[in-house]
């Protein structure tokens, strides 16, 4: 099979997923008011904390909105790929539905991440968007050609970290079977990602950098562009965040291959 063959078929499975996702449309677009109003409510939180003490860590409120932006959409990108096929993966092995997929003739991962590409995280994008666009309007808010360049490209790397880190978690499913309580353990540090990593000790920042990579997809992108102070990573955080979400990609591509050589299917 040819590289244009491959990618034909890869494009044709994420038209079929979107074709799937939005069979609904009034579901779909109620689905979406819901979680743009879920968010809103959560983001109202933090404005008001930031009305109350002018600001959070020493980050204005137009600065926060760039940070609560940029990890909304990056976080959305990946887990559209990614979030609901990984973490079901332990349901597909019980069930045995992930055997019938090795019996194809494509690469499983690849088959996962695009055969489930997730329509109802267009609510993401939309208010992601719409709250970048505000911020950047803002004179508070340092903007140029090479900046706004240098923050998509770190959108792309971290919307890649989001899918490292699911294919990962997934891969460790198919060995234990049951992976939901490694899920639970990333969401419970994503929330944490909305925030400025400084307001917190340096055990959690270092955890986030270096251990858990979630400040890839928030804090350090966001605090390179507006010109904060990078924990652990001084003036590396530029080139580094850039380059993380490749290189978490390759290894957790490694992950996958080692856990899936030692897969045995739910009888094992």
């Amino acid at each position: 099979m040819t590289m244009r063959e491959e990618l034909h078929i890869w494009l044709s499975l994420v038209g079929l997923s979107l074709k799937s996702g939005l069979e609904y449309r009034a579901a779909f677009f109620v689905q979406m008011l819901a979680m743009i109003l879920n968010y809103a409510a959560m983001y109202a939180e933090i404005w008001i904390i930031t009305e109350r003490f002018n600001s959070l860590g020493g980050w204005s409120w137009q600065e926060l909105t760039v940070l609560l932006a940029f990890q909304l959409f990056s976080y959305a990108l990946g887990a559209a790929f990614s979030m609901g096929q990984f973490r079901e993966l332990g349901a597909l092995v019980r069930t045995g539905d992930f055997d019938l997929i090795l019996t194809r003739p494509v690469n499983s991962c690849a088959f996962l991440i695009f055969s489930g590409v997730n329509v109802n995280y267009a609510g993401h994008f939309v208010l992601a968007i719409s709250l970048m666009i505000w911020a950047l309007l803002q004179p508070e808010i340092p903007v140029s050609v090479p900046s706004i360049l240098y923050l998509f490209c770190a959108a792309i790397s971290g919307a890649l970290v989001v899918v490292s880190i699911f294919i990962i978690l997934g891969a460790l499913a198919l060995n234990l079977i049951d992976g939901n309580f490694l899920t639970n353990i990333f969401f419970s540090f994503w929330h944490m990602t909305r925030y400025p990593l400084n307001i917190f000790p340096h055990y959690i920042q270092f955890t986030l950098t270096a251990i858990v990579p979630m400040a890839f997809f928030s804090y350090i992108p966001v605090a390179v562009f507006i010109g904060k102070p990078i924990f652990l990573l001084g003036d590396a955080a530029p080139i580094i965040s850039i380059l993380a979400g490749p290189a978490l990609m390759l290894g957790s591509l490694t992950i996958w291959s080692f856990c899936l050589r030692r897969y045995q299917s739910a009888g094992g």
